[in-house]
């Protein structure tokens, strides 16, 4: 009776990062990590969470009459749709839905996990019936789902590839959650997005060619052609025209290529908007690179610049040290990490100039 977006099989399970998002916005988001063995491991953890919100006997007579509703419209359309369920199927219902209430939650999909991400989905996690347990309303995880969500949220991330059958959990990093709060999708309810979703469900169910191999490399030269000129809004057309075209399944003597071809689109892309100041999506294409290539150079490089510039100087030092460890010392990465240290000096100086007139 609620809209689950369900995984379809086990993901790899190593260990991750996920945030904790609370319902009090006064209260910080969480930075969480998962160092379990199973996914069955994590949803019972995140399940135990929503522990000790009950139900009162106002909250259950609601409760029953929704059930109520959602089974009748599920009778429709069946051969024996002429009969109402009986009350009991709904107790029996109800009586589940309670005996789980603090341990169940539903997936509330915020980026579904298309080419457009790199196969990189977001959901939220929150308590079942939230609304029924008249939790309090979470802003800012209903701002990112474009819905309402009762009580606390945690927000996972998994590489979903159909290309490669591949599916397991990814981090979920702070600045990631900052620039969906920021500017948050609107596909989660939108029915034109939800089409084009299906639209490109259909397009993975193909096998990349290689004519259409070739096409994505023209079309990337293409965009390097652009670059050069610095015709930079056209050269993301033609970096996300190649984009689209790698959406397939790969067979194996293209696989390789195909893969290495589609990050370069994504670092090519992240390039322009870093060259037109488009911060936050510059940080998205950074991550859609890294997240299959986590020691990923440029994309390293690239991110941390961006994060800079959007004054998130923990994100930026937490990339240039990744580098730094993966690819050691550079004139590039130690010119950035200077620029980050003086520009946290001083934002720290004028943060205490501010607070010394205030108390001054």
């Amino acid at each position: 009776f609620f809209d689950f977006w369900m995984e379809s099989q086990q993901p790899v399970c190593a260990p991750f990062q996920y945030l904790l998002i609370p319902a009090d916005k006064n209260e910080p988001v969480e930075i969480r990590r998962f160092e379990g063995q199973s996914d069955d491991e994590l949803r019972a953890t995140i399940g135990s969470h929503f522990q000790g919100n009950t139900i009162s006997n106002g909250q259950n007579a609601e409760l029953r009459e929704h059930l109520q509703v959602q089974v009748e419209k599920q009778s429709k359309g069946k051969e024996d749709s002429t009969n109402l369920p009986a009350p009991e199927t709904t107790d029996a219902l109800l009586s589940t839905v309670l005996s789980n209430s603090g341990t169940t939650f539903e997936i509330a999909p915020v980026v579904y996990p298309t080419a457009a991400s790199n196969y990189v989905g977001t959901s939220l996690y929150v308590d079942q019936v939230g609304v029924f347990k008249e939790l309090p309303l979470n802003e800012r995880a209903s701002k990112i789902a474009s819905r309402a969500i009762r009580g606390d949220a945690f927000m996972l991330r998994s590489l979903d590839d159909p290309r490669s059958d591949e599916w397991r959990r990814v981090d979920c990093a702070m600045d990631y959650y900052e620039g969906l709060l920021k500017n948050p999708p609107t596909q989660a309810l939108d029915p034109t997005a939800q089409a084009a979703l299906m639209q490109q469900q259909a397009l993975q169910g193909r096998t990349l060619t290689a004519s259409e191999l070739d096409q994505a490399q023209a079309e990337k030269e293409t965009g390097n052609g652009l670059f050069r000129k610095q015709e930079f809004d056209q050269a993301a057309e033609r970096y996300s025209s190649a984009i689209q075209l790698l959406s397939a399944q790969y067979p194996d003597e293209l696989k390789d290529k195909a893969q290495t071809l589609l990050n370069t689109c994504f670092m090519n892309r992240a390039q322009v908007h870093s060259k037109t100041s488009k911060w936050h999506s510059t940080v998205q294409d950074c991550t859609s690179v890294l997240v299959v290539d986590p020691t990923n150079l440029k994309a390293l490089f690239c991110r941390a610049n961006a994060c800079f510039h959007q004054g998130d100087f923990e994100a930026a030092h937490h990339d240039i040290k990744t580098a730094i460890g993966h690819h050691g010392h550079t004139p590039e990465l130690t010119k950035l990490s200077n620029q980050v240290k003086n520009a946290e000096k001083e934002d720290k100086k004028k943060k205490q100039q501010a607070f010394s007139k205030m108390f001054g």
